[in-house]
């Protein structure tokens, strides 16, 4: 069952803020990939989100995080960030930043999930952590019209675009857009590329930027070189290497923390190691994150990460 399945049965289905204000697109169908000179909004291959050909949901990530956050009723201390950690016997003593001093928790378990780029994974190997190499993404959202269909997820794949892909897509009537590149790689170029491409094949017209983003990703995946702990901490998400071939590690990090959690109560029950409980019950996460990347690698003819 996928993450947002289970976690609809628990908390309930997603609704109000969290999804566009647009109800055909509420849920994106499927992904377009278009391959290497490709030009045709006919010429693409099509590619469902999951094993029964379902979409996914299309949601704005801050109110997603919002909506996860008070149907979980976890209990949040925002705008405070982990600096390091010590551990102390059986417990881990973690240290955070906050406006205004300095914070310690105590605890015998702690899972990170600060996403790609982890200071408590490189605390607890830092040769593993030398070892990574990153990848560097960057999305605009315009106002503006475009010929894409916006009830799909466009992916392209050309190497004018990106030397790892670039996206396009629709949310509450603004164009996402954006390209990424590997490390020591300028992106600015590419980007170029991208507007010039969609302006002159899909009649993209471009009115106002509204906001603009970027995030970082790791090729541990792609390399088959998880990390998923050490001790009685663990990790999950993209910081263990979960990232599927075309970045996206929202749904991974879902399906990761819940087994952490889970591997966290058998550990309890039974004293056995948590991250080698972790370990066993990540594996089908694991098969299938090797299995997106070598796919991806297998369409674009190339390695995407």
């Amino acid at each position: 069952v996928s993450p947002v399945a289970r976690m609809a049965a628990a908390h309930g289905e997603l609704q109000g803020s969290v999804l566009p204000a647009n109800k055909e697109k509420k849920e994106v169908s499927s992904m377009q990939i278009y391959s290497e000179g490709v030009v045709d909004t006919k010429e693409f291959s099509n590619w469902p989100f999951d094993i029964t050909g379902g979409g996914a949901p299309n949601v704005w990530r801050s109110e997603f995080d919002n909506w996860l956050t008070e149907s979980s009723r976890a209990e949040i201390l925002d705008q405070c960030k982990a600096v390091g950690f010590e551990k102390n016997g059986n417990s881990v003593e973690l240290f955070c930043r906050k406006v205004g001093g300095e914070l310690k928790f105590k605890c015998k378990y702690l899972i990170s999930g600060e996403g790609g780029s982890s200071s408590l994974r490189a605390k607890l190997d830092p040769v593993f952590e030398n070892s990574v190499d990153w990848f560097f993404g960057y999305q605009n959202y315009y106002e503006g019209s475009c010929g894409l269909d916006p009830l799909y997820y466009h992916g392209f794949l050309d190497r004018s675009l990106s030397d790892v892909y670039a996206w396009f897509n629709i949310k509450d009537d603004l164009l996402v857009f954006g390209t990424a590149v590997r490390r020591g790689h300028k992106l600015s170029p590419y980007l170029a590329n991208f507007i010039r491409y969609l302006e002159k094949n899909f009649d993209m017209k471009l009115v106002k930027l509204k906001r603009k983003a970027s995030c970082i990703g790791n090729d541990m995946g792609a390399t088959d070189r998880f990390f998923l702990g050490k001790d009685n901490i663990l990790i999950v998400g993209e910081g263990a290497g979960f990232l599927n071939m075309f970045g996206e590690g929202i749904s991974s990090a879902l399906a990761t923390g819940m087994l952490a959690g889970e591997a966290i109560c058998e550990s309890l029950n039974s004293n056995k190691n948590a991250v080698s409980i972790y370990q066993e019950m990540a594996e089908d996460e694991i098969k299938y994150t090797k299995r997106s990347c070598k796919l991806g690698e297998k369409i674009a003819g190339r390695k995407v990460m």
